[in-house]
């Protein structure tokens, strides 16, 4: 999944809201289980930035739990920076925030790049 954007001023709680802070960037998710995509207004998770890890996710264990229950294999499993598959490849649980969208996301990886 990639996404292309322009930060806003509700990137972070203790952002000066009077300055005028957009940075263009895009990012790319790899290796996503999870993919959630709701209007900011309608966002119940507690958050520090624009862009958090997910600690002690629920979500992530219960996904861990039906994979291995169900032997899927899914998660936790994945290539290297070799490209050699190997289950020691951990999904994280990122909550990401544009101006008005919220993007709830299970991946891999990431590649965050800020456009000059």
């Amino acid at each position: 999944m990639h996404y292309r954007g322009v930060t806003g001023h509700n990137c972070s709680k203790i952002a000066d809201k009077d300055a005028d802070a957009e940075i263009k960037f895009s990012i790319t998710f790899n290796g996503v289980l999870l993919f959630k995509m709701l209007a900011l207004d309608f966002d119940d998770v507690d958050y520090e930035s624009c862009f958090d890890l997910v600690q002690n996710s629920k979500k992530l264990v219960e996904m861990r739990m039906r994979d291995k229950a169900a032997k899927i294999g899914k998660i936790d499993w994945g290539k290297n920076a070799q490209g050699k598959f190997c289950n020691d490849i951990y999904h994280q649980h990122l909550v990401f925030r544009t101006y008005d969208i919220v993007f709830e996301i299970i991946a891999q990886h990431y590649d965050f790049k800020i456009e000059i």
